[in-house]
C-alpha cells in the first residue's frame, strides 16, 4: 500500500517514471493484488501506453472478477476513443452491477451508450450520475452532450454551465457553450 500511495502521488505530480518504479515494487511484492494491476494500468493509460493498460486492466479482472474500477476504466477507455463499444457497454454496465450507487460508474455506462448511438439509453444513467455526483464536471458535460443529441438545447446548456461553473478552465465546454 505504501507503494501504491507513492506511486499515486508521483503519477498525480506528473513524475512518471517514479510513478512507474513506485508501482512497479508494490508488483514485486504483490503480483497477484488487482489493485496494484489497476493503478500500473492507468498509469499506462496516462502516458498513452493503451495496450499495456488494457492488459493490466484485464488481469486486475482476472485475479478478482468482482473488482469493479477495472472493468469501469477499461470500458470508459473504449467509451472514450470510441473503439469496442459493445465490450465498452459489457463492462461499465458489470461496474454498474457490482456498484449501482457509483455515479462515476454510472456515467462511464451513459458516455458508452452515448457513444454507441443510443443516446434514449443513455440518458438516465447521466442523470443519475449527475444526481450522485454534483460537483463532477466531466458527468455534466456528457449529461450536456446527451442533451443536445436529443435537441434538449436548454437542457444542454444548463448542463454544460455547471459542468463549466465545477471547472472553469475547460475550453471544450466553452465552445460548446458559445
Amino acid at each position: 500500500d505504501i507503494y501504491l500511495a507513492l506511486g499515486y502521488a508521483h503519477s498525480e505530480a506528473g513524475e512518471h517514471d517514479q510513478a512507474l518504479a513506485a508501482y512497479e515494487s508494490a508488483l514485486a511484492l504483490k503480483r497477484d493484488e488487482p489493485k496494484v494491476h489497476f493503478y500500473i494500468g492507468s498509469l499506462y493509460e496516462k502516458l498513452g501506453r493503451i495496450e499495456q493498460a488494457e492488459r493490466e486492466f484485464r488481469e486486475a479482472i482476472t485475479l478478482d472478477p468482482a473488482f469493479a474500477p477495472a472493468y469501469n476504466y477499461l470500458g470508459y477507455l473504449y467509451a472514450e476513443r470510441g473503439e469496442n463499444l459493445d465490450e465498452a457497454i459489457i463492462l461499465t454496465a458489470r461496474a454498474v452491477e457490482l456498484d449501482p450507487e457509483n455515479g462515476a460508474f454510472l456515467d462511464s455506462l451513459g458516455w458508452a451508450y452515448f457513444k454507441k448511438g443510443m443516446v434514449d439509453v443513455a440518458l438516465p444513467f447521466l442523470e443519475r450520475a449527475a444526481a450522485l455526483e454534483p460537483d463532477d464536471p466531466t458527468v455534466f458535460d456528457h449529461l450536456g452532450d446527451a442533451y443536445h443529441r436529443r435537441g434538449e438545447l436548454d437542457k444542454a446548456r444548463a448542463a454544460w454551465q455547471r459542468s463549466l461553473e465545477r471547472d472553469p478552465a475547460q475550453e471544450k465546454v466553452r465552445r460548446k457553450l458559445e
